[in-house]
């Protein structure tokens, strides 16, 4: 359930409700939703996203990532700083 070059992570275990979210690994962004929830017919929605290198063109949305030199990241909304 893991994306490739990211990481799951499972709080409160796997039952119906129960809720897990999404990381990427160093140098990647998630694309697609940061959590999914376990329905009743105990599937995963809305399903596991990827990790797209950054500077990927393709990551979907309208926010963007920003490298400072701190080594932190800066997110950019329609030309607007959040």
């Amino acid at each position: 359930m893991s994306p490739p070059n990211g990481t799951v992570i499972v709080p409160s275990g796997t039952l119906h409700g129960a809720e897990v979210s999404f990381e990427c690994d160093t140098g990647f962004m998630l694309d697609g939703n940061a959590s999914n929830e376990c329905n009743l017919t105990g599937q995963w929605e809305p399903g596991t996203p990827t990790c797209k290198p950054l500077g990927d063109e393709s990551l979907t949305g309208d926010c963007y990532p920003i490298r400072n030199t701190l080594t932190k990241f800066q997110f950019h909304f329609n030309s607007v700083n959040i």
